[in-house]
């Protein structure tokens, strides 16, 4: 055997460290430039996230408007409207008219879009106000009535604050006069008044991914100031009342007033660092500015940079691991001596024939120090290397780099566990660099007195692809319901318009023609009546019951006596018309949101009343604390439920009577599970025909908050 020089020995060890030096050094050239692109990468997505942002608030804004002005059109194009407010106002007299007049505003007032719908005389005198009540015209009334009336034209306001009201208000005006009548004459104006904070502020404020610090602000100029229109995230209390002068260079709504454009950096009002994206409203003197601050914008790219310097470290300790193993299978060929005495290698063989004989799995054999010292041929045939090969690897070569560490961690708890062994789960390399999915079950033995570790080994990349399968299948599901429950908001949502038009005609033909035509005209007239007043009752709770998990407010501290006391309140009429007896146990706090905990008891108190039929309904509320849950039961003396529909009344649009019997549309229950799941809990019903029913709902006693 020939052995090594001296001056060999020593000039291998500078070769490899020379090499390991090359290798830092191109490593670091890799991450600088991974990291640079990275961090371009990140901040233009973010210019262009904000400037999406910017471009939907300017087009929701301007649908918004261009929807209130659609809504006056509409009334202003209906001849028989007009025809009516034109006549109305020269004989006020007219009672007809005027309860015609009154039905369309107060269809109108429903759309919850207008504060007041409010009628005015050529005096600018009010007529006639829905809904009914007390208000005065201030100032800026007065001067858009005025120009309205002059111009003969619709005027929508700009946002301005009203000293009467001390309130912030937008208007929208047009003058009452008869199609072809002389220019300049108008006997009246129709003023309808826009609550900003019921609609324009939140649509402004809505933020369509998760954020901590963006927010959408809305200003204008006056003189050489600029005016912030909308009330802001983090300062209350500022619509049309905070201010800056346009001198501030580097404040955003500054820049956006002296007509800047696009993405910029800079400040906002709270004097932090901001990246915005700033663009006007067309045909208003409205700028939308979306920001978010700096510190969130380049938080990506902090992280970034560490991962970058862990993946440049994990490649230098790579490099070095690399380098280290040349020189360590060098010196292995010296250690592996000391192993191939007959009587070891004798024992080994006997106790790995046994083993191997009926093995389907992978099973090795190594040293304390991780060396391979025997390998069975499904392990040949699993990794790629032949046996000679394998007999000079060491097992955490056959490790994925990425879990060698707590392959080490494993082997390190392995140490000294004899009767039991381990067993865990890991991912290992072939020789072409390929990676499986393995379980490892491993145990420490002693072979004439020598301690070895046994590693039995079997691919499980069968089973981690039907659990990624499975894990994909609930993701799609999840999905599914979500844009499921976002049609059914949006359909329901949009259907309200065209179908309360519908049912505001439907009724003035019933109030103008029932009686005076036949007696099938009016039984066609009864029959468009019921169906349109059925479809709008069947789109309100099919709303309510999307907006369950859309519109839900964040959990906190509530009262559930408060919650029950509303809801009672909400049943004031019903409960008095029916002489029903509610009685209630002491009730809990718990972590919930208010409105939809008073809705889940409304729900079900409404439920035991409506179905008592002939007996005076009498309902009792409790609650009993159970482990970490509240039982919530509601118990009334109504006509019960067969066992075979207990579990059926909770999906939407189950009934279990005709509407001759009882009304409804079957989503009131499904409204009560929807809101009991949101809360953590369950729902269900105990009952027998003709003996009553008990509802039971749990809430847990300490959860975590969803938002």
């Amino acid at each position: 055997m020939v052995t090594p020089t001296k001056s060999a020995q020593l000039k291998t060890p500078l070769i490899l460290l020379i090499i390991f030096f090359v290798l830092i050094i191109v490593v670091n050239i890799l991450c600088f430039f991974y990291f640079e692109n990275q961090k371009d990468h990140i901040k233009k997505e973010k210019q262009n996230e904000l400037m999406a942002i910017a471009d939907l608030k300017v087009d929701q804004i301007v649908n918004w408007r261009n929807e209130r002005l659609a809504d006056l059109s509409a009334i202003l194009d209906n001849p028989l409207i007009v025809s009516q407010l034109y006549h109305w106002l020269r004989d006020p007299k007219a009672n007809r008219q005027k309860e015609e007049i009154l039905t369309w505003m107060k269809s109108l007032h429903g759309h919850s879009r207008y504060e007041r719908v409010i009628i005015i005389n050529s005096e600018q005198s009010i007529q006639l106000l829905m809904p009914e009540g007390q208000d005065i015209l201030g100032p800026n009334d007065k001067r858009l009535i005025s120009e309205s009336m002059k111009s003969g034209r619709m005027i929508f306001s700009d946002l301005y604050s009203s000293k009467f009201a001390k309130a912030t208000r937008l208007s929208l005006v047009a003058p009452i006069a008869l199609p072809g009548q002389n220019s300049g004459i108008a006997d009246g104006a129709f003023l309808m008044r826009i609550d900003p904070y019921a609609f324009l502020y939140p649509l402004i404020q809505s933020w369509p991914t998760p954020s901590r610090t963006a927010e959408t602000t809305l200003v204008r100029r006056e003189g050489n100031e600029v005016v912030f229109l909308n009330e802001l995230r983090h300062l209350s209390d500022t619509a049309l009342t905070l201010r800056y002068p346009l001198e501030e260079k580097d404040l955003i709504a500054s820049m956006a007033a002296r007509g800047v454009d696009g993405v910029v950096e800079g400040i906002d009002y709270r004097g932090i660092r901001v990246l915005a994206a700033i663009k006007p409203v067309p045909e208003s003197t409205w700028i939308v500015i979306a920001k978010v601050d700096a510190e969130e914008v380049y938080a990506p790219i902090r992280e970034r940079f560490w991962i970058v310097l862990i993946i440049g470290g994990v490649l230098i300790v790579a490099a070095g691991a690399g380098v280290g193993l040349v020189w360590r299978n060098q010196q292995a060929q010296g250690y592996r001596k000391q192993y191939e005495g007959e009587l070891e290698k004798l024992a080994l063989i006997r106790h790995f024939e046994y083993l191997t004989r009926y093995a389907n799995d992978i099973i090795v054999m190594t040293d304390k120090y991780g060396r391979i010292m025997e390998a069975n041929e499904k392990a040949v045939a699993s990794y790629g290397y032949s046996r000679d090969e394998l007999l000079q690897t060491n097992i955490s070569d056959l490790q994925a780099h990425d879990t060698l560490e707590d392959y080490e961690l494993q082997m390190k708890r392995l140490e000294g566990i004899m009767a039991n062994g381990l067993v865990f789960e890991t991912v290992h390399r072939r020789k072409d660099g390929t990676t499986f999915p393995v379980e490892v079950s491993a145990r420490e033995i002693k072979i004439e007195g020598t301690v070895f570790f046994q590693s039995i080994i079997r691919d499980i990349s069968e089973r981690k692809q039907s659990e990624a399968k499975l894990s994909l299948a609930m993701e799609e599901l999840t999905r599914s319901n979500e844009e499921l429950e976002k049609f059914a908001y949006v359909a329901s949502h949009d259907l309200q318009e065209p179908l309360r038009m519908v049912s505001s005609f439907v009724q003035l033909l019933e109030k103008r023609y029932k009686g005076n035509l036949d007696q099938d005209a009016d039984d066609f007239i009864n029959y468009a009546v019921d169906g349109a007043n059925r479809m709008q009752v069947l789109i309100t709770d099919l709303l309510a019951y999307s907006r369950v998990g859309r519109r839900g407010k964040e959990f906190k501290e509530t009262a559930c006596e408060a919650a029950l006391d509303r809801a009672l309140s909400n049943l004031q009429a019903v409960v008095e018309q029916s002489g029903a007896v509610v009685t209630r146990d002491p009730l809990p706090e718990v972590m919930g949101d208010g409105s939809q905990l008073t809705q889940l008891f409304q729900n079900l108190i409404g439920n035991a009343i409506k179905f008592c039929k002939d007996r005076t309904p009498s309902i009792h509320i409790s609650a009993e604390r159970k482990k970490n849950e509240w039982v919530f039961s509601v118990r009334d003396n109504g006509i019960g439920i067969a066992p075979e529909y207990l579990e059926r009344i909770f999906s939407i649009f189950q009934r279990l009577h005709g509407r001759q019997e009882y009304q409804g549309t079957g989503i009131g229950l499904a409204i009560c599970r929807k809101v009991v799941e949101r809360h953590g809990g369950r729902i269900w019903v105990e009952s027998d025909t003709g003996s009553g029913s008990t509802f039971y709902f749990t809430i847990p006693a300490q959860m975590e908050i969803k938002s």
